[in-house]
């Protein structure tokens, strides 16, 4: 397979191939393939733990599966509220 066809099958464009460096290239190519391996790890371990929790004798707790901390939601304020839309105001308007 030549280089464009990796560059194609990278998911990259075949009009910005002939604007890069090889230098660029590779790096593109590497960080596509570090991306492809992290979620392909990512599935695999999903994939293991889904398949231990439906053996698992007891069900643990979601917050003991998670690792940051948890919070009840609570509904917002009309204070909250109001300034969620006002963000949105400001960078609607920009």
């Amino acid at each position: 397979m030549g280089l464009l066809s990796t560059w194609v099958d990278a998911g990259q464009s075949p009009d910005t191939f002939w604007r890069r460096t090889l230098r660029e290239i590779r790096a593109v190519l590497e960080g596509v393939g570090n991306r492809m391996r992290r979620e392909h790890d990512e599935r695999m371990s999903l994939a293991w733990h889904v398949a231990a929790l439906t053996r698992a004798t007891k069900m643990p707790k979601l917050r003991e599966l998670m690792i940051g901390p948890q919070r009840e939601a609570r509904p917002q304020t009309m204070d909250e509220q109001k300034a969620a839309i006002d963000g949105w105001l400001a960078v609607l308007s920009r």
